[in-house]
């Protein structure tokens, strides 16, 4: 039985992960409150979940503007960092598959 070649796969899932950052760059997050939101908790309540305002201040951080990342949420404090290293970690393990040689 032939053995299945991964490295098209592998390749594919770390181009992705690099495009990731890119595509939270381009967040607008200054739009305030007046945002569309898919929460569900701020559709029917009017008020803002624990979660609301992470991604924003996650494109707040990579433009530098940290200030604007804790005011949109207050645990962005820890959420950044962690979600920073998470990040990093997942392109790691796919990124050391990408650079294997094929045998």
């Amino acid at each position: 039985m032939a053995r299945v070649d991964s490295s098209l796969g592998d390749k594919l899932l770390f181009a992705v992960w690099l495009l990731i950052p890119l595509l939270i760059f381009q967040i607008n997050y200054h739009s305030g409150n007046e945002h569309f939101t898919l929460c569900l908790f701020k559709n029917i309540t009017g008020n803002s979940c624990y979660g609301c305002g992470v991604l924003r201040g996650i494109s707040a951080c990579m433009h530098l503007n940290f200030e604007a990342a804790y005011h949109l949420n207050h645990l962005n404090v820890l959420s950044i960092p962690l979600l920073t290293f998470l990040y990093f970690k997942k392109l790691w393990q796919t990124g050391t598959a990408f650079f294997r040689l094929p045998q």
